[in-house]
């Protein structure tokens, strides 16, 4: 008997990867990590605000990324990472001034 071998179109999502999430519920920027290459993309959507994102991880310390996209474009950031260890992640819209910047909760994956 014949076998047929299918194979999917979906994207590869090892266990340590954090998909996509917002700022917040207006969206005006977003975060994945990809633990595969230690990889971050954010995005910047319609706002004129500066986006970045903070990391922290289990033995390499913590960091900010400003975003410098322009509107509704995302950027990849390789970072590089010790394997198998924790990474946390955030991204934000930066308000400036004393109004607090709009973030989103952090995120967990692995590296």
């Amino acid at each position: 008997m014949a076998s047929a071998t299918v194979w999917s179109t979906a994207a590869y999502a090892a266990a340590g990867d954090i998909p996509y999430f917002w700022n917040s519920g207006d969206q005006d920027a977003k975060l994945k990590f990809v633990s595969i290459g230690d990889n971050f993309t954010m995005c910047r959507g319609g706002t004129s605000a500066s986006v970045y994102f903070k990391w922290q991880t289990q033995t390499n310390g913590s960091g900010r990324i400003n975003g410098s996209m322009a509107k509704n474009t995302c950027v990849l950031y390789n970072m590089d990472f010790t394997e198998g260890h924790w990474v946390k992640a955030q991204v934000c819209e930066e308000k400036g001034g004393i109004v607090p910047d709009d973030c989103s909760d952090w995120k967990t994956g692995s590296s």
